[in-house]
């Protein structure tokens, strides 16, 4: 098996925006209430998710059912005004939004109901100065007594009914998180035409990123940053991405992935329907398989013949050796 021998790592930036929540909970007597003020913090995470109280998730939801106590913002609002699931906020592309859950009473921001479905921007994402949003849970007219002060999330005045109120503010913080190790991956596919050969390089940094860069005769083009690196027929292009074709029925679209921990790399089966197999043995159904320093083969699928459609060939190595300039194959070379 001939292999990409040369480190074609870059310094990778990974930019987390941070969203803290300040909300005010109006309560009791209308003309006299009293106000709780709460502090939520929401991170977004690489692969689009968001990071709140420990776990990921791809939506954070905001309202007063019951279920929402244990993972999402709860309101503990016993007037009816705001919704079991008001609203949720979301990651696209580094950048929080904000989405109206087609609420009863709606979301005002900054004086403006907000559609429902359309989203509000939170901030204006990675490299641009952080913005202070206010979205108002009640009808424009019944805040006109009530601010939210951003700098000691203290309410003020007397709102003249039960309200809700919370302050969004955005700030960035970037990582250089340093490489690890590398895998060197051919990836062969078989079709009616023949075998179709395909090179890949796949970078661990700390933290636990992974970067998956597509090799060519030409150039490299550096595909993704992220947690995990999924595999299958149909995973994004972003991804190791297998073509459809007669011979590759039988891997799964999302047949398995990629990831790291304390700097391993590991192979999981993600339940696929005909099994992976590493080193010829038979991958457990959800379980991770360790990808230690050294030659790996990894099978998706495979025949009565006992082929597999899809076979993943790589070299995994440690950053010391990554970083000594081996002789390449000429195919493998980049044009001057």
């Amino acid at each position: 098996m001939r292999m990409l021998s040369r480190r074609m790592a870059k310094t990778i930036r990974v930019v987390h925006t941070h969203l803290t929540i300040a909300m005010a909970v109006a309560s009791g007597n209308p003309q006299s209430p009293s106000f709780e003020t709460k502090l939520f913090a929401l991170q977004s995470t690489p692969d689009g998710q968001i990071l709140f109280n420990g776990k990921k998730k791809r939506a954070v939801f905001i309202g007063r059912a019951p279920e929402l106590k244990a993972s999402d913002i709860h309101i503990n609002d016993m007037t009816g005004t705001v919704s079991e699931e008001h609203g949720y906020f979301i990651v696209k592309d580094g950048t929080f939004y904000y989405y109206d859950n087609k609420s009863t009473n709606g979301t005002w921001v900054k004086r403006k109901k907000d559609p429902w479905g359309k989203g509000q921007l939170m901030h204006s994402g990675p490299g641009e100065p952080a913005k202070k949003v206010r979205l108002d849970i009640q009808k424009p007219r019944d805040f006109a007594l009530g601010e939210l002060d951003e700098e000691t999330h203290q309410l003020s005045g007397r709102p003249a009914v039960p309200v809700v109120k919370f302050t969004a503010t955005a700030s960035e913080e970037i990582q250089e998180p340093a490489l690890l190790s590398a895998a060197e991956m051919m990836v062969t596919i078989q079709s009616p035409e023949g075998p179709l050969q395909l090179t890949y390089l796949l970078e661990v940094f700390s933290g636990n990123y992974l970067s998956l860069w597509s090799v060519r005769t030409s150039n490299s083009v550096e595909l993704s940053t992220k947690h995990a690196i999924q595999v299958g027929r149909g995973v994004t292009i972003r991804d190791l991405l297998i073509p459809h074709n007669e011979r590759t029925t039988g891997v799964s679209t999302i047949h398995g992935e990629f990831a790291a921990d304390d700097g391993l790399l590991f192979y999981r089966d993600l339940n696929s329907t005909n099994g992976s197999w590493v080193d010829d043995d038979r991958v457990q159904s959800g379980k991770s398989v360790p990808l230690a320093n050294g030659f790996h083969k990894i099978g998706l699928s495979k025949t009565s013949e006992g082929v597999h459609p899809v076979l993943i060939e790589m070299n995994v190595k440690k950053k010391a050796a990554i970083d000594k300039k081996l002789p390449i194959p000429a195919e493998f070379r980049k044009a001057a």
